[in-house]
């Protein structure tokens, strides 16, 4: 079997990235968006327009040969959005390619929801904001290799701790307390399990 590696996406590869980070979106992201192809589209379509993204941020590749199998996005210093006029600007534009005018005040209600659960990203922090491994490639390690590479970059940038938040559902839990990252917090809303299949959400974090 090839060995697996990890280095930062080229330019070229962002596509295959943002296609590892959000093709294939949990429940949670599937309810929220009101249905799994367009979590899928509105996710990759705010990636590939960088409205999701800052210019500090990094996007790390897994690769099995020359195989993309996993990918990272982590932000320095940042939260989980941009949230400047421009980037939400440039929402907009992929936000009416995937919804019908008349499905936008779902949408934002069902935003809105999800925005109660947001918790606040520590000063110092470098935020894990997006981690993926194909389907087919889980159970090899991949996902601890990318938090450690991620966990390297950190220090590199004078971080003094790693963070995320994850549903209370997600089955990569037992990878993140395997690699030392403990709950910090967690929260709930009325409704949103209903909707997303998940109670809330959970801010996990570990020193470096």
């Amino acid at each position: 079997m090839s060995a697996i590696s990890i280095r930062r996406a080229l330019l070229a590869e962002e596509g295959r990235a943002a296609e590892i980070l959000y093709g294939a979106p949990s429940a949670e992201a599937a309810g929220v968006a009101g249905g799994a192809q367009r979590a899928a589209a509105l996710g990759i379509g705010l990636f590939r327009t960088g409205a999701g993204r800052t210019p500090n941020d990094d996007l790390l590749l897994a690769l099995l040969g020359d195989r993309a199998v996993g990918a990272l996005l982590g932000r320095p210093r940042g939260g989980n959005f941009p949230s400047s006029p421009a980037a939400l600007l440039r929402t907009l534009p992929v936000i009416l390619r995937v919804y019908a005018p008349w499905e936008l005040p779902g949408l934002v209600r069902r935003v809105r929801l999800r925005s109660r659960l947001e918790m606040p990203v520590p000063p110092g922090s470098y935020h894990v904001v997006e981690l993926q491994v194909t389907p087919e490639s889980r159970g090899m390690g991949i996902g601890a290799q990318l938090l450690r590479r991620a966990e390297a970059l950190a220090r590199e940038r004078g971080c003094s701790r790693i963070n995320l938040t994850t549903s209370l559902t997600n089955p990569a839990l037992r990878l993140y307390a395997r690699e030392g990252y403990v709950e910090l917090a967690r929260r709930s809303v009325p409704g949103y399990e209903a909707l997303t299949g998940t109670p809330g959400r959970v801010f996990l974090d570990k020193p470096l």
